[in-house]
């Protein structure tokens, strides 16, 4: 049983590290795309949108994955009683 607890420890840190360093690979992309696009000023502003909208998401699967346990210290200590 102790191994499956650490095993969920190193799943969730996986998932949160996941999930931010996919932000960033995200937005070099775009970063990228906006200066390959030059002077075209309708795909660098759709492309700033998409870079929020891609952020945001992933910002709040980040939350989501956070606080899906209750309470959150059951993904470190799966031995707390819970109600």
């Amino acid at each position: 049983m102790k191994v499956e607890a650490n095993d969920a420890k190193w799943f969730f840190l996986y998932e949160l590290f996941y999930c931010t360093s996919i932000i960033f690979v995200k937005l070099s992309i775009a970063f990228m795309l906006n200066r390959i696009a030059g002077r075209r000023m309708i795909f660098i502003y759709t492309n700033y949108g998409i870079m929020g909208l891609c952020a945001s998401t992933n910002l709040a699967a980040i939350l989501y994955i956070i606080f899906q346990c209750d309470p959150v210290e059951y993904v470190s200590t799966a031995t707390l009683q819970l109600l």
